[in-house]
């Protein structure tokens, strides 16, 4: 692998001590939910080829048991 081999040459090079050495990082506030802040939710219409267009990217919606489409529908 690549990184193997740059990555320690590569600190070598540019690595600076940090000013502070004291960790930045802080424990996580107990009931923080990091699946609803860490998270982008757009809504959508299902358009009628079951797709969903999103970022330039085109999301296929499988159908429902039954043969039931989801065409129209806000996700």
């Amino acid at each position: 692998m690549v990184l193997t081999g740059f990555l320690p040459s590569f600190n070598a090079r540019f690595a600076v001590p940090p000013a502070d050495p004291y960790p930045a990082r802080r424990p996580l506030p107990e009931g923080l939910d990091l699946d609803a802040v860490c998270a982008f939710r757009y809504q959508r219409v299902i358009a009628n080829a079951t797709t969903v267009r999103s970022g330039g990217l085109i999301l296929d919606i499988s159908h429902r048991p039954g043969g039931w489409s989801l065409a129209g529908r806000r996700v």
